[in-house]
This record gives C-alpha cells, structure tokens and sequence, in this order.
C-alpha cells in the first residue's frame, strides 16, 4: 500500500501538485483550500479480499470544467 502511496505522490508532483501521506490514514492528500482547514483526500486505494483472491484498485477525486464536452 505505502509504495502504491508513493507511486501516486510522485505521479502527482509531475503535475506540480504537492501532496503526501496523512499518519493513521490510507491514501493521498493535499493542502485544503485556505478557507477550510486541513487537507483533503486526492486519491484513495482499496483492497478486497474474498475467497482467497484480492482485487485491488486506486482512483484520484478530480475536479474538471465541462467546457470539453459540449458540441
């Protein structure tokens, strides 16, 4: 989980956007805006484990205009 944590961070720093690990939570987080206090939850990462399979998956929580899909 730490180094899937890791790959993220950096991955998102190539957009030149800081982030990093919060102690005690799992995922990837930012700065919140300076009107709300603390950080926010960029990406999550989540593990199932059932019948001796596991899945595993990552999603990042962005935030983009709709300009690109009108006609």
């Amino acid at each position: 989980m730490r180094s899937l944590e890791e790959a993220m961070i950096r991955a998102t720093a190539e957009f030149g956007i800081p982030s990093r690990r919060v102690a005690g939570r799992t995922g990837v987080w930012v700065d919140a805006p300076a009107e709300s206090r603390g950080e926010e939850k960029l990406a999550a990462i989540g593990v199932h484990l059932s019948r001796w399979v596991t899945s595993h998956g990552f999603a990042y929580n962005v935030s983009n205009g709709f300009a690109l899909f009108s006609i």
